[in-house]
């Protein structure tokens, strides 16, 4: 750039780029805090009913039938996340997919401990 012209040009044209990453940037940092604010909200969620649960001196059991409601919630979410995400599938490899991935949380209750995949397919 030997002239004045051209190097007000480029100038110009660079504080735009910076301008531009800096708007960039900032939103990504904004989708992370919103994420993170949202998981917060969650956990100070949980912390509240447990508090009330300790603080009532309610059984053990009932704190730990709290606790797998909200795992359960949680991984509920996520897995309806993933799943959005893959509709292109045939609707019945979609149904085996998120039966395989709901199998455990089944298992974890006393009633459904030795459930099969073949089983809970046809109930």
């Amino acid at each position: 750039a030997e002239q004045d012209d051209d190097r007000i040009l480029m100038i110009f044209v660079m504080l735009i780029g910076a301008s531009l990453f800096a708007i960039i940037i900032s939103n990504m940092g904004n989708l992370v805090s919103s994420i993170n604010a949202k998981d917060d909200q969650n956990e100070e969620q949980i912390d509240q009913v447990l508090h009330l649960i300790r603080r009532f001196d309610l059984p053990k059991e009932l704190e730990l039938r709290v606790i797998k409601f909200f795992e359960f919630k949680q991984h509920g979410a996520k897995l309806h996340h993933r799943l959005a995400e893959i509709n292109d599938l045939p609707k019945s490899l979609g149904d085996e997919l998120e039966l395989a991935n709901l199998l455990p949380l089944f298992r974890s209750s006393w009633m459904l401990q030795n459930i099969s995949l073949e089983c809970a397919t046809t109930i």
